[in-house]
Formats: C-alpha cells, structure tokens, sequence
C-alpha cells in the first residue's frame, strides 16, 4: 500500500470481504470517494457483483426500511457491502489502516448504495436494473424484454395476423340485422374452454356455434338454442389457432357469421407450458414475470396492464414504463 491508497491486494480482500471489521471500513471510507480505487473495484468485479447485490436487497428487504442501504459500499463490492451493513453497529475504534489511509470527506453528490431507479419491487423480489438488463430474470424472459423494446416481439406480428384487415372488424357483418361475434376474435386466450359470446337480431329462432381448426375441421359446436354466449364442455387443443362462425335461423331463413367476403373470426390458444408458467407466476405475485409471459404468448393487453401497475409502484425507475410504452 502507499501513502494515499489501499493496495491491490488489499482492495481485493475488500471486494471479497475478507479483512478485519475495521480495516474493511477504512477502505470502505476511502473507496468512498476515491474515483480511481472504484474503477479498479469495477474492474475485478463488475462480472458477480450483480449477483451479490441481488442476495444483498433480499436480506435488506427483510429489514426496517430505515436500516436498508446503510453504509453500503459500492455496486459492484456487494460481498463487502453486506458486511458493512452488519458491522456498522459496532464501529468504535481506528485500526492502523484506517489512520494510514487517506478519505477525502464523503460527498453526497457520491452514494454508496444504488439509486430507487436502479430497483424494481415486485412483490417479495427485488430486482436490480442496468439499463436494459434486470439481474435475476430468466435469460428467455429477458429476451423478451429486449424484444419489446426493440419492436420485433414475434408475438405481436402472430396477433396480427388473428385480426381481420382494418375496416372489418371482429368479424361483424354490415347489416344491422347481422350477428355480430364478440369474442374471442383475433385475440390470444389462455383458457382451453373459452367463453363464445355473440349477438343476433330480434327474431332469431335459435342460432348455432361452430368452431374449426385451420384445415376447416370442425372441432366442437352448440346445441340450437336462443342464449347468445356457449362454453364448450371439452377442452380444446392447446397451442392451436381456430376458425368460428355463428348460425342462426331468423323468419325461417339461415344466416352465416361472419360470411365471405368478411375474413373468419380467428383466436389461438396459447400451449400448456406457457398456461403453466403463466399459473406460476400469477401465483408467486410477480408483475414483471407474468407480463413478459402474457407478452410473449400474445396477451398484449393483458401485458400492458401488468407493467403499467408495475410502474405505478415503482415511479422512479424507468424500464417499466418504457416496456408498457412500447406494448401500446
């Protein structure tokens, strides 16, 4: 060590924290505030620190919000930050290091814990946030988020796809004695028994739903009857796209909806693993996991919804917001 710095040594001790109590809160003090003893810290240990720092915000989230982040070092020595944490309380002497080292008076234009826009608190978790990268996320999932903000999520061009051409919308016929069908037209459902619901003129007899794959199988249908919303008693196949039409018997004529030239009414349901991971993450409470799920697998809206009460509970950090902006 000279006379103004820790040694090499000696900072990669502190970054790993394996000094005494009092030599790992000298060097804590001057790294502080000493430009050139943080880089060579971020050099050594950018590549783990996320991870360190991901256990670190755990057991301070299991604190009183008062004692979070105090005295912690810097971002990239978190195995060191912990133990200044704990050690803080006991601080009352000076160890020969601590009176050799040189510190500069600590700033507060110089934090030594992460900003409130650095984090994401969803639910029990706590995310750490680097420009686009959030420590702890599946790889998959964020490579969705990277997509999302890109424009080239796949998923958004296959709803695309579900929905008929602009000025036909939701398969509905021109007349306003048509059928009109409701949903679930060019969307994406979760469920593998979704609800059919449609309207049809006064008069009608009875009508009628059928549903088919895209070979024009069909693949489930009503009874005739008068209701105007039908479940269907089987599952349908996951991981497929169908095709449905509504008949119906008015004045003794039969009438078909949606009939050529209107496009079909499509939807697609997404495929058991992903309704299994989609249940999961409903269950464990994270917004920002089943966002990119419901993102992945189509369900935008429902996507949109999930980051925008994300970001309304972490107004300060900024990902959230630019996620939900880009589902719009």
């Amino acid at each position: 060590m000279n006379s103004t710095h820790p040694s090499a040594e000696q900072l990669t001790r502190f970054g790993g924290g394996d000094l005494s109590a009092t030599d790992l809160l000298a060097v804590d003090d001057h790294v502080a505030s000493c430009e050139e003893c943080r880089s060579s810290l971020q050099a050594t240990f950018l590549g783990e620190a996320t991870d360190r720092w991901q256990q670190l915000l755990q057991e301070q989230n299991r604190q009183p919000r008062e004692r979070r982040w105090m005295a912690v070092a810097l971002p990239v020595a978190a195995a060191a930050a912990a133990v200044v944490v704990l050690l803080l309380l006991s601080r009352d002497s000076e160890s020969p290091l601590q009176s050799r080292v040189t510190s500069p008076p600590r700033s507060a234009t110089q934090p030594v814990a992460p900003k409130a826009a650095d984090v994401i608190r969803d639910g029990e978790r706590t995310y750490i946030v680097a420009g686009r990268r959030v420590n702890g996320l599946p790889p998959d999932l964020q490579a969705v988020a990277d997509r999302i903000l890109d424009g080239s999520l796949p998923s958004r061009d296959a709803v695309r796809l579900l929905n008929p051409p602009p000025g036909l919308a939701r398969g509905e016929e021109r007349s306003d004695h048509s059928i009109r069908l409701t949903t679930p037209v060019g969307t994406v459902v979760e469920e593998d028994r979704p609800s059919f619901v449609w309207s049809h003129p006064e008069g009608t007899e009875w009508s009628r739903v059928e549903v088919f794959d895209t070979t024009l199988r069909r693949v489930a249908a009503s009874e005739r009857g008068t209701a105007e919303q039908w479940r269907p008693t089987e599952p349908l196949p996951r991981g497929a796209t169908y095709l449905w039409q509504v008949r119906a018997s008015r004045r003794g004529t039969v009438i078909t909806a949606p009939a050529p030239p209107l496009p079909p009414a499509r939807f697609m349901i997404i495929g058991a693993d992903a309704a299994k991971q989609i249940q999961d993450a409903r269950g464990s409470g994270s917004r920002l996991v089943l966002a990119l799920l419901y993102a992945r697998e189509g369900k935008l809206d429902a996507a949109r919804a999930e980051l925008e009460a994300l970001a309304s509970s972490n107004p300060e950090t900024e990902l959230p917001r630019a996620l939900a902006g880009a589902l719009r």
